[in-house]
């Protein structure tokens, strides 16, 4: 599936994500060279070339926000901080998500239960990078990483 920069970018900007720029730290003044919107359009679009180095990332970002940027700019704005933007950044993104089902689907449900567990598990190949960073034996298939999700859907 082939997404461009308008879809990955329509997506996001329905989201607060100035607000939570500014709420979470990552944005502390105007923004000169990357701003949030790009900062995350551009990881998007990395991963869709199957690119995972800055080098990559730096191309998507001056790329979605038709300006030249450089690697040292984005390693000035990877800072711990980053990480209170990207947490709010998708709690905002689930909540929105969860909003937007709930109109789909009819409110009584699970209206006679007392509480609704919804857990789903993937299986991720890891990268042969991140395969020392894995426990366990190695498996036939290669390292897989297998996030477990659960939250109670009652809320």
């Amino acid at each position: 599936m082939n997404i461009n920069v308008d879809q990955i970018t329509g997506k996001i900007s329905k989201l607060p994500i100035n607000q939570i720029a500014i709420q979470s730290g990552f944005r502390k003044r105007k923004a000169k060279k990357i701003e949030a919107l790009g900062f995350v359009v551009g990881f998007f679009m990395m991963l869709q070339q199957s690119g995972n180095s800055l080098s990559d990332w730096v191309r998507a970002i001056s790329r979605c926000m038709d300006k030249l940027i450089s690697k040292q700019a984005l390693e000035k704005k990877l800072q711990f901080r980053q990480e209170a933007f990207a947490y709010q950044l998708l709690s905002a993104a689930i909540k929105q998500s969860l909003q937007d089902s709930q109109a789909m689907r009819p409110t009584d449900l699970f209206g006679s239960f007392h509480k609704v567990y919804l857990e789903d598990s993937s299986c991720l190949k890891l990268p042969a990078g991140l395969a020392p960073f894995s426990q366990g034996r190695t498996p036939i298939r290669g390292h897989v990483l297998r996030p477990k999700f659960s939250f109670d859907s009652t809320c």
